[in-house]
Formats: structure tokens, C-alpha cells, sequence
């Protein structure tokens, strides 16, 4: 895509979006069932190309490139996702996914469960967002209602880090202070 697009001089905004539809679209195929994985490699393709039409050096903060470009980290999108799948499964009137999810539920709930699965992790995601009553009162929740609430939360505690990061580190000092918002900055 890089040498596609690179006699073209596009603005930074078509070329996130160019990755977007050609590039994450890929690495992120079927991430409903995988996200879990924390996919290193993934995020370093994605990494690369956005330090790449930055301009930046490699070794610039991770947490500054995605602070300019207004971008989250792969496996957030990825567990944004699993959410949104999870509530699709909630409602599902399909009988084959609707037994295999009660079935992972029921491994989760048992006392000496010795593996993690996949509805391990979403419990375990909740627990960490504060929003644990979600997990115990599956029957009662909304798309509408409780998925926006959710994905907020996770985005919240992404930037939050940043934030952190950001603060803990002597790189970041000048651009802590000059930055006003996590969105794509326009110079």
C-alpha cells in the first residue's frame, strides 16, 4: 500500500483510513474469537505505518505516536469487538451458539475451572472495567444501553494509560503540554 500511495502525497487522514479499510480489516479478520491474544506483531505492522507518515524514528514513544495520530491500540479495537460479538451472543436465537456460549459460561462459573476461555476473558475484562454486576445479570442487559457504557469505559482506560505514560516519562515532557486531546492533532 506504501509504495501505492506514496507518489500521491495524501493528507494523513486518507492514509489511516486507506489502512483502515485495506490493512486492519485484514489483521483483524475474525478477532471476535482471537482477540484475546495480545498479537505484538499486529501492532507493530500498525506501529510502523503510522510512525512511517508521522515521520517519526522508531524509537519514538509508542504512546506519543498514538496520542498525534488519535489512534487505539489494535487489541483494544479488538476487545471492543469481543464485546460487541458477546452481545450477539447474548441474544442469538441460533441453538448450536447459543449451547456452546452456555457452555463456556459454565466452565467459567465452576470453582476449580482450570483453563482460561474465551467467556473467561470477557468476565475477567468486565471485572477490570468495574463493571463486574454486567457479567452476573446477563440476562437482563441491552445493545443500546450497556454496550456504548462498555466501550466508553475500555477507550477511557486506554487514553487513561496514555495519560500515565505520558506523565512518567522525561521524552514526553514538551508534548504533554502542548497536546490538548487524544484525536488526530492538526498542526
Amino acid at each position: 500500500m506504501r509504495s501505492n500511495v506514496s507518489q500521491l502525497m495524501l493528507n494523513h487522514c486518507t492514509l489511516i483510513s486507506l489502512f483502515d479499510t485495506y490493512v486492519l480489516s485484514i489483521l483483524n479478520y475474525s478477532c471476535e474469537i482471537w482477540g484475546n491474544h495480545k498479537g505484538a506483531e499486529l501492532e507493530k505492522i500498525h506501529l510502523n505505518f503510522l510512525k512511517n507518515i508521522l515521520g517519526v524514528k522508531k524509537t519514538t514513544s509508542n504512546c506519543l505516536t498514538y496520542f498525534e495520530c488519535g489512534r487505539l491500540p489494535l487489541r483494544i479495537i479488538r476487545i471492543i469487538r469481543m464485546f460487541k460479538f458477546w452481545f450477539r451472543l447474548l441474544c442469538t436465537d441460533n441453538c448450536i451458539l447459543k449451547h456452546s456460549y452456555q457452555w463456556f459460561v459454565d466452565h467459567v462459573n465452576e470453582t476449580n475451572a482450570r483453563y482460561t476461555n474465551w467467556a473467561n476473558f470477557i468476565k475477567i475484562q468486565l471485572c477490570e472495567l468495574g463493571l463486574s454486576e454486567l457479567w452476573y445479570n446477563q440476562e437482563n442487559l441491552t445493545f443500546k444501553i450497556h454496550f456504548p457504557l462498555i466501550k466508553q469505559r475500555i477507550i477511557d482506560n486506554c487514553v487513561q494509560s496514555f495519560y500515565s505514560e505520558m506523565t512518567n516519562s522525561p521524552k514526553c515532557f514538551l508534548y504533554k503540554n502542548i497536546v490538548d486531546n487524544f484525536t488526530l492533532q492538526f498542526y
